[in-house]
């Protein structure tokens, strides 16, 4: 017998069988405390503060004494498991006797039963383990004692919770499990497991649409709460879902079936390739790989025109030395799906047996295994699913593999993703290494002109021709059997018109299709209307688009995931999974085909409703820009680039007074990501387009779009042109009728700066003033972070350099606090030049190190690379001239890359910090080897390794140049 505690809810002691009176609540609070100490010994003094915390009674120490000897009393014949010793008191509590031992140990058990495949025992030992619980544990501990073992317990029981619904799921409770998931995510809605399984749950519960709901409803839940992405896990589980992965579903095992002795007949033939079979080694291993691990089902799924077909005939052709049985079913000339069991058995060569699949099947198997192909499965997968069901339960001795633009959904299914050949080299940079939609295109052209040599502008052509056309193998092809006639160049040329200029496939027996736009009208014409008039919605899309994207371009926005959902699973969608939000895409000739089709919407409907999203996805962009959450911002703006070119493309001769809207809403975007070039272009056609309609045109679109350009226009070092642009915009701000107050105050704002630049500090003062208060009318926290921000180089201009020091220090402070970490890392970044003007150099590294590292969330170019510059002057002026040498050549290599020299942005503060840098090379009497070295090496360094090169001395960071990887850009 032995001694047994419980603190998973009111302390409780159990002697031998029996319930222990511990009396009142002082000592059951000793008896917690001596548990939670998990033997260890407690000092007095530790017990009395444990007991009464501030207000101890005049003897504590003969009070505990007093609990002490109850408890010894209450523990019977386990007294001695209670000791006094020079460390204090100490409580040995025998193995498996304290409840929450028992509870984690019962717990583990239960996790490796159900990683042994039993989940029925498994889910009885996580019963038995959370039964334990009664209340908080360790309840009678005072206030704020005990939380780290609370914490522990608590996340040991919400896991064990979580394993419990798994096992569940496990065993086929699907409905169950996914309303008591729901129950879990109330208590805990930041547990990304318990979403997961309700999604799998819901999906196992047949409702594919509200699992992809749920996974919505937590990506929205993350970004809105801590401005983060779902983990890998749940993107994962999206993907399979969107998939259909057959793996979610519950497995079941087929019964072995006895396999006939005889049969008769002579199967057809599998089809003959006439031409050679490039690329796709990895995909042909893959498929080997699967058929070969007791994969009895194998789906190659992907679009019309990947070469589905040819990779299973060439895996078939290498199969040959397996001696199998193979049977081909060409499912593409079964249009009754009545048929489909007769042209089995057709396949089988057993047509005069018996017009039942699996009979037919087991008569053929005259000793050995078979493998069935069925080819081109995609219009008949609901009778060819119930088949193979079948087929695979009643012939064991059978595999199948299966081409098809969507999954059987077979328990037990296996998805091989076919999609479009690689258009980038394998080897990089290795001279004559080209990529496999090349090496495609250049065999079937020299297939057409006998002795043809690509010279190097073939080779280019050919090189943008496949990208053209995403590298799609049917596409490649059809472009090589148009050479006839057509030199590359000229075909290249007349794809941007007509997807038809690619002409007829060559007669084979392999390739079904005429022609390309009969491949895709293949997959097109059987969709539902709602699924159908989707697709050919999507045309306008560039680069890709989000969920939130199609159902603003579609009739049925409520439809829009199921529809979409759908498009995926036929493989005329593509959905990416590994970026957040989930990305879809068209495939560039299903986007001509989808653009030219009569029937389709109108194509300026279409166009204006694509424009339309965009304006909508930058309505916040001022805020959301200055706001927590930029950098997440920023990358989303990066990612829809394409669609905001084509946007505002659109827009300039059909709307100009949205373009203009939408250019001067990028303009932070633009600034921040060193777009200067391109965001230039489309505001001056922007601010050109609209300017006949200037008299309805609302004032505060052309403040914001004058004010974005004037700030990319001193990006540009062009500061004269920048300080004109700026003084209209502040004339307009001041005179236009309803433009906001946060508006005229960053017009201010940011001519106080550039005031600044030319040596004004009473005129910079006076800006700083105005904006601060407009922003403080409107209580916009960022602009008033701004307003205090040119007002510190203001400042110093007057001679007061104290009060610039403090007001670059408050605004890094407001800023901070308000979530515009720009604004911040600008301010210690000014205050690092003052610092350097004022001879204190020693204090500016580990403060731009800072300004550097609080900008790794916000994805920035421009503002890194001018910390980069200043920081090389401050570490030359500090000993360390080598890495400032390194690190100016840095930041020259990653700004050449994007158009950017932080030289011409801001003259003065830069050679400030080269000047430093050339009077260390100087003083230490640096050599031209010597240097050389030095800006080889930065040079050397990637964005990553310049970016861990600067924040190694950032506050809490700890590393030597290059050491660390932060990436900081997409």
């Amino acid at each position: 017998m032995t001694a047994r505690y419980r603190v998973l809810g009111p302390v409780g002691l159990e002697v031998d069988g029996a319930e222990a009176d511990l009396g009142g609540p002082l000592p059951r609070r000793l008896l917690c405390v001596l548990l939670e100490a998990r033997g260890r010994a407690v000092p007095v003094e530790v017990l009395v503060d444990e007991l009464w915390d501030l207000d101890p009674p005049g003897r504590p120490q003969a009070s505990i004494q007093g609990y002490v000897s109850g408890l010894r009393r209450a523990l019977g014949p386990h007294r001695g498991d209670l000791s006094h010793g020079p460390g204090g008191y100490r409580l040995r509590v025998a193995e498996g006797a304290l409840d929450a031992d028992a509870f984690a140990a019962e717990v583990e058990r239960g996790r490796v039963t159900l990683a042994a495949g039993d989940a029925g025992g498994a889910a009885d030992e996580f019963r038995t383990a959370l039964g334990r619980w009664r209340g908080r544990p360790y309840d009678e501990l005072l206030p704020g004692r005990g939380e780290s073992e609370r914490t522990r317990l608590a996340d040991l029981r919400a896991g064990a919770e979580e394993d419990l619904l798994e096992a569940r799921l496990a065993l086929g409770e699907a409905a169950a499990v996914a309303a008591e998931a729901e129950a879990l995510i109330e208590r805990a809605p930041l547990r990304e497991r318990r979403w997961a399984l309700l999604a799998l749950a819901t999906y196992r519960d047949g409702r594919q649409g509200d699992a992809l709901g749920c996974l919505r409803q937590v990506r929205r839940l993350l970004a809105d709460r801590l401005g983060i992405d779902p983990g890998p896990a749940l993107q994962d589980l999206e993907r399979r879902i969107l998939a259909q992965d057959p793996a979610l579903l519950a497995s079941a095992s087929a019964p072995e079936v006895p396999r006939a002795a005889d049969g008769g007949g002579e199967a057809p033939p599998p089809p003959t390739a006439l031409t050679s079979f490039v690329g796709r080694s990895a995909e042909l291993a893959e498929l080997d790989r699967l058929l070969a691990a007791d994969r009895r089902l194998v789906t190659v799924v992907g679009p019309g025109g990947a070469g589905k077909t040819r990779l299973a005939l060439e895996w078939v052709s290498a199969d040959r030395d397996r001696r199998e049985t193979v049977w081909w079913l060409r499912a593409g000339d079964v249009q009754d799906a009545d048929l489909v069991g007769v042209s089995l058995v057709q396949a089988t060569g057993q047509a005069a047996l018996s017009e039942d699949p699996v009979a037919a099947v087991r008569s053929a198997l005259t000793g050995g295994s078979a493998v069935l192909v069925v080819d081109n499965a995609e219009h008949l997968v609901e009778p060819l699913a119930a088949m193979v069901t079948r087929l695979l339960a009643g012939c064991p001795r059978l595999r199948v593999l299966v081409t098809s633009r969507e999954p059987l959904g077979v328990d037990g299914e296996a998805l091989l993703p076919l999609g479009p050949l690689p258009v980038d080299a394998a080897l990089p940079g290795a001279g004559p290494s080209r990529s496999d939609a090349v090496r495609l295109l250049l065999d079937r052209v020299a297939a057409q002109r006998p002795g043809w040599e690509p010279d190097a502008a073939d080779l280019h052509t050919a090189d943008l021709l496949v990208r053209r056309l995403d590298g799609m193998p049917l596409a490649v092809e059809l472009a090589a059997s148009r050479a006839r006639v057509l030199s590359l160049a000229d075909l290249l040329r007349m794809l941007d018109e007509r997807v038809d200029v690619l002409g007829a496939v060559p007669r084979s027996d392999v390739v079904r299709h005429a022609s390309l736009e009969d491949a895709i009208a293949w997959s097109v014409d059987p969709l539902a209307a709602p699924e159908r008039d989707l697709l050919l919605r999507l045309w306008p899309f560039e680069g890709g688009f989000p969920l939130d994207a199609a159902e603003a371009v579609t009739a049925q926005p409520d439809r829009t995931l199921l529809d979409l959902s759908t498009l995926v699973t036929r493989s005329l969608v593509l959905a990416d999974t590994s970026v957040s939000p989930t990305r879809f895409r068209l495939l560039e000739t299903v986007r001509a085909y989808c653009r030219t089709r009569d029937d389709g919407p109108d194509p300026d409907e279409v166009r204006a409703a694509h424009a339309a999203w965009v304006e909508a996805l930058t309505a916040d962009a001022d805020a959301d820009l200055r706001g927590p959450h930029a950098g997440r911002v920023l990358v989303r703006f990066e990612q829809e680039l394409g669609n905001v070119r084509a946007a505002l493309a659109h827009d300039l001769p059909h709307d100009p007074r949205r373009a203009l809207r939408v250019a001067g809403r990028l303009g932070w975007f633009w600034y921040r990501r060193g777009h200067v070039a391109e965001g230039l272009r489309w505001l001056d056609r922007a601010l050109e387009a609209a300017a006949p309609l200037a008299a309805g045109a609302p004032a505060a679109d052309e403040v914001r779009a004058r004010e974005a350009r004037a700030a990319l226009l001193y990006l540009d070092g062009r500061l004269p042109e920048s300080g004109e642009e700026i003084d209209r915009a502040v004339r307009l701000a001041e005179t236009g009728p309803e433009v906001p107050d946060w508006l005229r105050g960053l017009a201010h704002a940011r001519r106080g700066y550039f005031r600044v630049l030319d040596l004004d500090g009473p005129g910079a003062l006076a800006d700083a003033a105005a904006a601060q208060d407009l922003a403080l009318a409107g209580s916009v926290d960022w602009l008033a972070a701004d307003a205090v921000q040119v007002r510190g180089p203001a400042l110093a201009l007057t001679g007061d350099l104290a009060g610039a020091e403090s007001a670059l220090r408050a605004a890094a402070r407001a800023a901070e606090a308000c979530g515009y970490r720009w604004c911040a890392s600008s301010s210690e970044w000014i205050l690092g030049t003052l610092l350097l003007m004022s001879g204190r150099a020693p204090e500016v590294p580990s403060l731009l190190a800072g300004a550097t590292l609080r900008l790794v969330p916000e994805h920035d170019r421009s503002a890194v690379l001018a910390c980069a510059i200043s920081l090389a002057g401050a570490w030359a002026a500090t000993g360390r001239v080598d890495d400032g040498l390194a690190l100016v050549a840095a930041a020259g290599e990653q700004g050449s890359r994007i158009g950017y020299s932080p030289q011409r942005m801001d003259p003065r503060s830069m050679q400030l910090a080269e000047a430093l840098l050339d009077a260390a090379v100087a003083a230490e009497g640096v050599g031209a080897d010597r240097r050389a070295a030095a800006e080889a090496r930065g040079r050397g360094w990637d964005w990553d390794a310049m970016v861990a090169a600067m924040t190694a001395d950032a506050p809490g960071r700890a590393g030597a140049p290059g050491a660390t990887s932060t990436r900081i850009y997409v």
